[in-house]
């Protein structure tokens, strides 16, 4: 890859949105021609964001007009800065580092510092790392390269091998503003921020590369995506909304692997007005020591004909304690993977049929405790007996739980059920 000054470059402009011009030779070079200063607007509401500059400075208050703006930045490590607490914490605004970023309003970027011009090495810490995008061109998933430090030859994989070696989660998750929620991406953008889980210390490498769209492509077996909403909201441009994942796959196992089962995300950083969080609940990995975390944003199962699968789901309303419903939402992928098959969902003491509806709407309460002997068992949560098939969800380990670990307020969502076909 080449990189010019906007006055050493040559070719037809491809794009230009505030970052300088990207020009194409008819060659397999990429030649970016970007100014010593740029500038991004954000949409109000929330989002990452992050430099594709290494910057002369790190200070809020130089690289944002904070006169003008009014806004609030969250970092991982628990710095923050607000237009209306003097008292926060300062943020050092860093290259390939990710910052929660919320207003009211439209906010302006204007940075200034070097274009980085080869490949920049993003140190990924064990666990999650919330980073940011350093250079100027969009930058494929699937082109990226991680070093392991604790390989002694130090020779970069390509992403899908490192995938498939468990060092990372198979998804890097940004955050739409559009959409209001977390989603996993395909190309990293400039002045964007990320989540990324890494199993070990790894260093991530960025490299600019001729973009194309045409160039990504994945199959996927059967999926099935479900989204939360709060129900009218009291400030809908502040809130977001949720996601998971689960599928099936002939390659996938139904326990757990690092990359094929992903955690969800952390949510301790940044709290938006309304946030009704989903996840894939899976206690008996956490509580056997196999997982850092019980939550999980996408469980993969095997694909076969004759066994039932089943997905255990709990949700939490947080930011608002007034009543409220949640919207539950669903798509398909590749549904013809399962031919015939029942695909439901279990709501309180009523069974959806997924198939035949794309949506439900259900209320958020506060939980009841039953408490048996030294057990606690869950509010409604009982086996019980359907026309056509007896249901046993519950046939899990049951261990004590501390009441603390009980949400407060709650979505009553017990399981998602794909019964093979008896006809």
């Amino acid at each position: 890859p080449f990189f010019f000054h906007p006055d050493e470059g040559i070719g037809a402009p491809l794009w230009s949105r505030g970052l300088g011009d990207v020009y194409k030779r008819q060659s397999e070079y990429l030649i970016v021609i970007a100014n010593d200063e740029l500038e991004n607007n954000y949409a109000s509401g929330w989002n990452i964001v992050s430099s594709p500059l290494a910057l002369s400075s790190s200070s809020v208050d130089d690289i944002f007009d904070v006169d003008s703006y009014c806004f609030g930045l969250f970092d991982q490590d628990g710095g923050s800065y607000s237009c209306t607490d003097t008292t926060s914490s300062q943020i050092d605004f860093q290259a390939s580092e990710g910052y929660y970023m919320v207003s009211e309003n439209e906010v302006l970027l204007d940075i200034e510092g070097d274009v980085l011009v080869e490949t920049f090495p993003v140190v990924l810490e064990q666990g999650w790392n919330l980073i940011g995008h350093p250079l100027v061109s969009k930058v494929l998933v699937d082109s990226l390269e991680v070093i392991d430090p604790s390989n002694f030859y130090g020779i970069p994989m390509t992403w899908d091998e490192a995938v498939s070696s468990q060092l990372l989660m198979s998804s890097i998750h940004g955050f739409n503003n559009e959409l209001k929620m977390h989603t996993p991406v395909d190309v990293l953008e400039p002045f964007q921020g990320y989540w990324i889980h890494a199993s070990r210390e790894l260093q991530l490498m960025v490299s600019p590369h001729i973009y194309d769209e045409d160039l990504y492509n994945r199959e996927d077996g059967f999926l099935l995506s479900i989204t939360t909403a709060e129900v009218n909201p009291q400030a809908p441009m502040l809130v977001w909304k949720d996601m998971i994942k689960i599928g099936l796959s002939p390659l996938a196992s139904d326990d757990w692997v690092y990359g094929q089962d992903e955690y969800d995300i952390p949510i301790d950083i940044a709290t938006p007005t309304s946030f009704p969080d989903l996840w894939i609940d899976h206690p008996e990995w956490y509580e056997d020591g196999i997982t850092e975390s019980r939550s999980f944003y996408s469980d993969m199962q095997q694909l076969n004909d004759d066994s039932r699968k089943s997905w255990y789901l709990k949700g939490e309303l947080r930011g608002n304690d007034a009543e409220a419903q949640i919207n539950l939402s669903w798509e398909f992928e590749n549904l013809e993977l399962l031919g015939e098959d029942e695909v439901n969902l279990i709501v309180g003491q009523e069974i959806i049929d997924m198939r035949s509806t794309n949506s439900v709407t259900i209320d958020r309460k506060v939980r009841k405790k039953l408490i048996h002997n030294e057990y606690i068992y869950y509010s409604g949560s009982y086996l019980y007996k359907p026309n056509k098939y007896a249901i046993d969800y519950l046939n899990r380990k049951i261990m004590p739980i501390l009441l603390k670990e009980f949400p407060k307020y709650f979505f009553d969502i017990h399981n998602i059920i794909i019964y093979p076909s008896l006809f």
